[in-house]
């Protein structure tokens, strides 16, 4: 291998290195704008993402209360028409007392006429 250091050849190479340099500077700085669109696309696909994401998540979260609050009203109707069930049958059974107690009274009453009426006429034996 000779090496020829006149001074053509010198500036040859040295013009040579100078558009290397200066496409390998190029190619760096297309490389670095590509990086920085490529990291700007991913950082707004993941905002966009995360934006979806809590969208989805407020959805959600939105329809199981709805449902929750469906559920309590469905059970507070059950629950409300139970207590009014019960409520009319102790109504029933509070006037079925009060009328069998009336009727006792009767029955006390009756036992205390003929218990009089004894007394006044005395026991009726009969053969």
């Amino acid at each position: 291998m000779s090496v020829n250091l006149n001074g053509e050849s010198l500036k040859g190479s040295a013009s040579k290195s100078e558009a290397a340099a200066k496409h390998l500077d190029e190619s760096r700085a297309k490389f670095e704008r590509a990086a920085n669109g490529a990291q700007k696309a991913w950082r707004e696909s993941i905002t966009q993402a995360s934006a979806e994401a809590t969208s989805a998540i407020s959805t959600a979260r939105d329809q199981a209360v709805q449902s929750i609050e469906r559920a309590a009203a469905d059970a507070g109707a059950v629950a409300t028409a139970k207590i009014d069930a019960a409520n009319e049958r102790a109504e029933k059974i509070i006037a079925t007392t009060a009328k069998l107690e009336a009727r006792q009274l009767w029955s006390v009453a009756a036992s205390m006429c003929l218990v009089v009426v004894t007394a006044w006429f005395g026991p009726v034996v009969t053969a």
